[in-house]
């Protein structure tokens, strides 16, 4: 397939991360009068579909997307990663990622170019960490979160101002987390259906969105910037979670603690949810995943337990309970190893739905076999499992032993392709071929004029600094919800 490259080049780039957008999904917003503005970048822009990569975990995905580089070399699978050197699951600090961004590349090529980043940062989740139960709770969610966009947009406005940049991006991740809650009232999918009146009020906080655009499109136009609107995967409606321990109990691979073990794990427990406030070590480079000591986590009998699953929750993440991971005996072999590694794969491409009978994960691989890299080393997972659109994972055991289960809470998540909308002077609009999440980076350099900056055989990562270190730092501006 034909991939599309800019014919002209930008002296700036505005580019807009939105995260959690559906090509489908904005067009109805778009042409039914929520969203003017997006209506007129639809008819000015080159239009692309970001082909789904079955990877619906944010870090990773918006990770490949600025670095055009796949999970397999970034290293980044999910939010949060096993530090099994210390017994700790902790979140994944995007400063440590061992290869470069966007404003890194685009400064190896131009060492007076500057990058500026802006984010809503943690607002959204907190705004949205519930589904809404009333109209009033609704309306207060739509407010807030119409609010935030104000702000951020007024933060943008500033840094624009305040800075001679280049590239100038913009995160936003309220659409994402006003979606897992209220996806169905916007009528976008046919299978679900919600208040009609309730819609509208949801569609406010679009409109509200739409207003930032606006501004944004301005802000771009003033600075004789392109304007570039990105997200790595769009929404599909929320189906059901996967009971990792559940699925791996059933194939004899994981036993939960009982007796002293289990008051031990609860008495950890709930010593770290009351010392953890008091040690907040939050990281501003942070993605905001798990942080807890292991054996608080998991209540696992770590002497029958071959393999456990301890974070995620758009993939099965499976470790193996070796020596070297976890300090217990119970894989001492090589062959023991080996076998647990091909019971847990098998367990994952065997699983399907009790009722359906469809399989539940798309792709189910070994990291060493795929990737090539020891995850031990690495601090991967041994075993990683893709889910089918709309199922997600969960890792604590399930006491009545479900290997699915709902979640009320969640509308909709992650899953479908996501978009790639390019306008500016040159650029002629229409629809292109679709692309792969890797080949965003390269074009958005092609756009600035560093080209060839991300393409795989272009040396620039091998001149830049070693792992975890960056050339400089982008200046950065965000906020947290009043």
């Amino acid at each position: 397939m034909a991939t599309w490259t800019p014919e002209i080049t930008a002296g700036r780039l505005l580019l807009l991360e939105w995260d959690g957008a559906s090509l489908g999904a904005i067009r109805v917003l778009a042409d039914d009068g929520t969203m003017p503005n997006l209506a007129d970048l639809f008819r000015k822009s080159a239009r692309m579909k970001i082909e789904w990569t079955g990877i619906g975990n944010p870090a990773s995905a918006w990770t490949t997307l600025r670095s055009g580089r796949p999970p397999e070399e970034h290293g980044v699978w999910d939010d949060s990663y096993l530090d099994h050197r210390r017994g700790w699951v902790r979140p994944v600090d995007l400063a440590t990622v061992p290869c470069p961004f966007l404003p890194e590349l685009l400064h190896a090529c131009d060492c007076d170019s500057r990058a500026v980043w802006v984010s809503d940062g943690t607002a959204a989740p907190s705004i949205w960490s519930q589904r809404p139960a009333s109209r009033e709770m609704l309306v207060d969610q739509v407010h807030k979160t119409a609010g935030l966009f104000k702000r951020l947009t007024e933060t943008v406005q500033r840094a624009a101002a305040e800075s001679e940049w280049r590239l100038l991006e913009v995160r936003v991740q309220a659409v994402a987390a006003l979606q897992h809650r209220v996806w169905h009232l916007l009528g976008i999918d046919s299978e679900v259906g919600g208040i009609a009146s309730w819609g509208a009020i949801v569609r406010e906080a679009f409109a509200a969105l739409d207003r930032m655009l606006g501004e944004l499109g301005e802000i771009a136009d003033r600075n004789a910037a392109a304007l570039t609107v990105a997200s790595p995967y769009g929404f599909v409606r929320s189906r059901e979670k996967i009971t990792l321990a559940e699925l791996l109990r059933r194939k004899g691979l994981f036993e939960v603690a009982g007796g002293l073990a289990r008051t031990e794990h609860r008495a950890r427990r709930c010593l770290w949810r009351t010392v953890r406030p008091l040690l907040s070590r939050r990281n501003d480079r942070a993605t905001g995943g798990v942080d807890y000591p292991v054996r608080a986590l998991l209540p696992a009998d770590w002497r029958r337990s071959r393999a456990v699953a301890l974070h995620g929750d758009q993939a099965a993440l499976v470790y193996l309970n070796t020596p070297e991971r976890f300090g217990t005996q119970t894989l001492s072999t090589l062959r023991a190893r080996e076998q647990a590694l091909a019971d847990a794969t098998g367990a994952l491409q065997e699983a399907r739905h009790p009722v359906s009978g469809e399989v539940l994960f798309a792709d189910v691989f070994s990291t060493v076999e795929k990737c090539g890299s020891d995850p031990l080393e690495r601090c991967w997972p041994d075993v990683i499992g893709l889910p089918v659109r709309g199922f997600q994972t969960r890792h604590r055991p399930d006491h009545k032993r479900q290997l699915l289960r709902p979640d009320p809470s969640l509308a909709a998540i992650q899953g479908g392709d996501g978009l790639l909308l390019m306008q500016g002077r040159g650029i002629e609009p229409g629809e292109r071929p679709a692309v792969k999440l890797t080949r965003v980076a390269p074009l958005l350099l092609d756009l600035l004029g560093a080209k060839g900056a991300a393409k795989p055989e272009y040396s620039l990562f091998q001149q830049l600094p070693a792992a975890g270190v960056r050339c400089e730092k982008a200046p950065s501006y965000g906020f947290e919800s009043a």
